[in-house]
């Protein structure tokens, strides 16, 4: 499994068709959403359960039928509570061009000097037409990319009419401080297998230590050094899932240098989320045994059975 680039730079969908789709559901090793940024927009709405966003360093719930918008360059990322839920990552000026221009201009001003409100609650009609994209995409039948364009030209029909959208483009937030956090989380995924400290990460912002971790927790929800562990955990769980070694080897590629201590923080992170199916809960909690006895080489794919399901649609 390819790692997953935390400044995103790859190209999105093709060229008629810059868009990439995302099923997600709770049996993949990227079920959990790291932070991370990109210079295309992305929406993500939720099927069932819960999705704790933060964008920016606001913290939005999205729960079944929510819609949420993330600008491009805006740090995200999120925690999904018993969730399944949708991404899609697309080049936002190049389907806005793809449509016609309003009379007063608004349109053209879009993540410009204009800024798209990033929640759209269910039962409002942006999220509705916003479900009907992304029901288009998750049948993927025929004609689709016609079909998500149209849901995509209604969408911004209902922001303007209704006005959803701010004065100040789409980049919120101090930048420098964002620059900074942006440094740091950039070291972190490339350098999570070394040893890091709250002192290297804060020369890394070239802040003191006391304010960078005010400021990393502002923005992330988390301590520079809770968010290490969390990151190291998720390539752990990824590594497992894709490959043959064992708790051991993953551990000590993943900045664990004690194999006790990351059995248990693992087995916190990862085991018995609340509400599942028993079926879900019994994976779960034989993961966890094997993990927490160390009795054999854990073949992580029983848990996570199926692979993140993803479709790129292009044009004929």
């Amino acid at each position: 499994m390819q790692d997953f680039a935390y400044h995103e730079n790859k190209s999105r969908g093709s060229f008629r068709f810059p868009a990439e789709y995302h099923d997600v559901t709770p049996q993949h090793p990227r079920y959990q959403m790291p932070l991370h940024w990109h210079m295309e927009y992305e929406l993500i709405l939720v099927r069932e359960g819960r999705f704790l966003l933060s964008l920016d360093g606001a913290a939005i719930t999205l729960t079944a039928g929510d819609v949420a918008l993330c600008a491009g360059g805006a740090v995200h990322g999120g925690v999904p509570e018993d969730c399944a839920y949708e991404c899609l990552v697309f080049d936002f000026q190049r389907f806005l061009a793809a449509g016609l221009e309003d009379d007063a201009g608004v349109g053209r001003e879009l993540g410009l000097s204009l800024a798209i409100r990033p929640l759209f609650p269910a039962g409002t009609e942006a999220a509705a037409e916003l479900a009907l994209l992304f029901e288009a995409l998750r049948v993927g039948a025929p004609g689709a990319e016609w079909t998500v364009l149209g849901a995509f030209c209604k969408w911004i029909g209902c922001v303007i009419r209704e006005g959803l959208y701010d004065n100040g483009g789409s980049e919120k937030g101090d930048p420098k401080a964002l620059h900074a956090v942006k440094s740091v989380l950039r070291r972190i995924h490339a350098d999570y297998a070394t040893s890091l400290s709250l002192e290297e990460l804060a020369a890394e912002a070239g802040l003191s230590p006391k304010y960078f971790c005010r400021l990393f927790r502002q923005i992330t929800r988390r301590t520079p050094i809770a968010y290490l562990q969390y990151y190291r955990l998720e390539k752990a769980a990824e590594r497992l899932a894709s490959t043959d070694d064992s708790i051991t080897e993953v551990a000590f590629a993943c900045g664990f240098g004690d194999i006790s201590y990351f059995t248990k923080a693992f087995a916190a992170q990862k085991a018995f989320p609340r509400g599942n199916t028993a079926k879900r809960c019994e994976k779960i909690k034989k993961t966890a045994i094997l993990i927490l006895t160390k009795a054999r080489r854990m073949k992580y794919e029983r848990y996570h059975r199926y692979p993140l399901y993803w479709r790129q649609r292009s044009g004929a």
